[in-house]
């Protein structure tokens, strides 16, 4: 089931990656590579809610957790401003 996670994220389809994901963390809960890519895939599909829910159960299971980490780190900078094209 990751590996077909893996290979739906990859092919740019973040809802068959979430469900794939979530259904590895269901079955191993401990696994913190399933939980952190549930949380990408959470962030992929528009869900910063899941995501930020995600990558803090990492961290209470592995507080120093690089992945989880940076993941939150990154829910809680400002959004980048959309750059504009000049016209030519």
């Amino acid at each position: 089931l990751f590996s077909r996670g893996l290979r739906a994220a990859r092919a740019g389809v973040p809802a068959a990656a979430l469900d794939l994901f979530a259904a590895v963390v269901h079955w191993l809960p401990h696994d913190l590579q399933a939980r952190n890519a549930y949380a990408l895939a959470c962030l992929k599909a528009g869900d910063e809610a899941g995501a930020r829910r995600g990558w803090e159960k990492v961290l209470a299971l592995a507080p120093r957790d690089p992945l989880a980490t940076r993941g939150l780190t990154a829910l809680a900078a400002p959004p980048e401003p959309e750059k504009r094209s000049e016209p030519t």
